[in-house]
């Protein structure tokens, strides 16, 4: 990421359900909506897990990619010379050339307000009570899975 660039609209964090497809950035929404699928008759608990998230930037073309994909086009549209593409490629392993593709890269990245799940950093034990009233729960301590240990409570 380059130096400037601004902040990320992407989350950092994650939560759900192991085998969720869809996971959300919130703990609470995360129960909520599990609580709304399986509405408990009785208490119990269930396991919220908690992931990183990828950078954008983890699903994208890396700068080298970028430029040789713009001179590709250049060279395939016929509209250039051979001498322009050989420019082209030695244009592609510049350094300034390189920082602004990546300076894209991360200009993209900073718009990209979805989060594509890492792996699974610490899991968070929900106990629910039901009762007259409805539905009580509580978040227990997460217990830790992986080296990046920084788990929120939400």
């Amino acid at each position: 990421m380059t130096e400037n660039a601004p902040a990320s609209v992407t989350p950092r964090r994650l939560y759900g359900l192991e085998d969720d497809e869809v996971l959300h950035t919130d703990i609470e929404d995360a129960i909520h909506t599990i609580v709304d699928r399986f509405w408990p008759d009785e208490s119990g608990e269930f396991v919220v897990c908690e992931y990183t998230v990828h950078p954008p930037q983890h699903h994208m073309a890396s700068a080298p990619d970028i430029v040789d994909h713009i001179t590709e086009l250049a060279a395939e549209s016929g509209e250039v010379s051979e001498g322009w593409c050989e420019d082209a490629v030695d244009a592609s392993h510049d350094a300034t050339v390189l920082a602004a593709a990546e300076a894209l890269r991360d200009a993209i990245a900073n718009t990209i307000g979805y989060g594509m799940a890492d792996r699974v950093i610490a899991k968070h034990p929900v106990t629910w009570r039901v009762d007259a009233d409805g539905i009580e729960w509580s978040i227990g301590d997460p217990q830790l899975t992986g080296p990046d240990q920084e788990a929120s409570r939400g």
